[in-house]
């Protein structure tokens, strides 16, 4: 739901030698190639989010780790290894701390390592090493199995469709039956201790401390936001149309509203949040899947955000994968595979947005949250030159439309 998009701008030299560097000093492996696999642009965050794959000049000694010593959640580095993959973060218009370091990113991979580990085989890839370089973070994994989905859905048959969406639909399962950690004892991010231990991160506008319900998540997201918005000199907190005290109006009543009509406040399930076809591996035979990438965002959250962060949700609760667009399906495609998803999460007993009281309004409320900071009017943004200063005012009169309408239907 919010600016996630794929880049398919060129590889940036500056960060390939970053990888490179980084494997030299870190591992003393020298490397052959390296290729930019995806870049994610997170608009609002200001944040984008490289892939690499990694080819080694020569293979891996057997159990490699970095040279200060095995980090904190790492495993070692097997032998006979040629290929890896590196994702690296850069926080271009946002502090790394208000959205995870490497750190926490390592411990939300740990997290999903975890819950994800039963079945035909590990789902998520092991991570050798995690760095953080300034506004850059890097995290070393394992380089696993399978195509895209998004590369090879339009060439898969009807069966390995029903065999991938009933994957995907355990992977959901397990996710949300995954008992946390009992050191994991808020909402939002996750971090790792220097003893190894996975604990709550602290809440984005308030440090030292994590967010201890529901409602104290909700309300400090909005809140981060506004306070990205106002940092935006485009924006300005929306005092030029006299919203920003209708948007403290609803977080002051509203959020409190939708927890105490929410069923089940308190249940607490590691959320992936991007659960797209660019994040799912398969095999392109069978339709297996074979791996789930991007779990370095998995948060804790209420069940009802997988279906608000990873999938479109429309007004009659459609269930896809978000970025189905780029497969260029029609109607009548989507409209056949969603049924055929709905009947995979039916039978793994996945909770469903018709199951969760009071989804509606946790999806009216995520529609207002995205609105008060539209990803191409933020600070980085302008920085970058995204949108034509001949073209901004109105840009930002239609945002504020947008949100005005958003607020009243709210009723603020």
């Amino acid at each position: 739901m919010d600016s996630a998009q794929m880049d398919s701008a060129p590889v940036d030299g500056n960060i390939v030698s970053l990888v490179q560097t980084y494997l030299d000093t870190s591992f003393r492996l020298e490397v052959r190639e390296t290729r930019l696999s995806t870049r994610i642009r997170y608009g609002a965050a200001g944040i984008t989010e490289f892939t690499y794959e990694i080819r080694l000049a020569r293979p891996t000694p057997d159990r490699q780790w970095c040279e200060g010593g095995l980090q904190t959640g790492c495993e070692p580095m097997p032998g006979n290894m040629t290929k890896l993959m590196a994702l690296v973060t850069w926080w271009e218009g946002a502090e790394p701390q208000r959205y995870g370091t490497a750190i926490s990113q390592a411990a939300s991979m740990n997290l999903a390592s975890h819950a994800l580990g039963s079945g035909r085989g590990p789902l998520v890839p092991d991570y050798y090493g995690y760095a953080q370089m300034g506004r850059y973070g890097i995290v070393l994994q394992q380089a696993m199995p399978g195509r895209r989905v998004s590369s090879v859905f339009h060439r898969m048959g009807n069966h390995q469709v029903d065999v991938l969406f009933h994957d995907i639909a355990g992977v959901l399962r397990r996710l949300q039956s995954w008992r946390l950690p009992d050191t994991v004892t808020g909402w939002g991010s996750v971090t790792l201790t220097d003893r190894g231990e996975i604990r709550s991160s602290t809440a984005p506008i308030r440090p030292r401390q994590p967010c201890t319900s529901l409602e104290d998540w909700l309300t400090c997201s909005a809140l981060s936001r506004l306070q990205l918005a106002d940092e935006s000199r485009i924006i300005d907190g929306w005092r030029l149309y006299g919203l920003r005290n209708r948007i403290l109006n609803y977080v002051r009543r509203g959020i409190p509203r939708l927890v105490q009509a929410l069923e089940n406040p308190d249940h607490r399930v590691l959320t992936h949040g991007s659960l797209s076809c660019t994040n799912l591996l398969c095999d392109e035979r069978t339709g297996q899947l074979t791996a789930v990438l991007g779990t370095n965002r998995a948060i804790v959250t209420h069940p009802f955000q997988e279906f608000l962060s990873s999938f479109l949700v429309g007004s009659e609760l459609t269930i896809l994968p978000y970025d189905s667009g780029p497969l260029n399906l029609d109607g009548d495609s989507l409209r056949f595979y969603d049924d055929i998803f709905r009947r995979a999460l039916d039978f793994h007993a996945v909770m469903t947005p018709r199951a969760i009281r009071g989804f509606r309004d946790a999806f009216a409320h995520q529609v207002l949250t995205v609105s008060i900071l539209p990803g191409h009017l933020t600070q980085r943004c302008e920085f970058l030159g995204l949108v034509p200063e001949e073209r901004r005012d109105g840009e930002r009169d239609e945002s504020a439309a947008r949100l005005n309408r958003n607020l009243s239907e709210l009723g603020f």
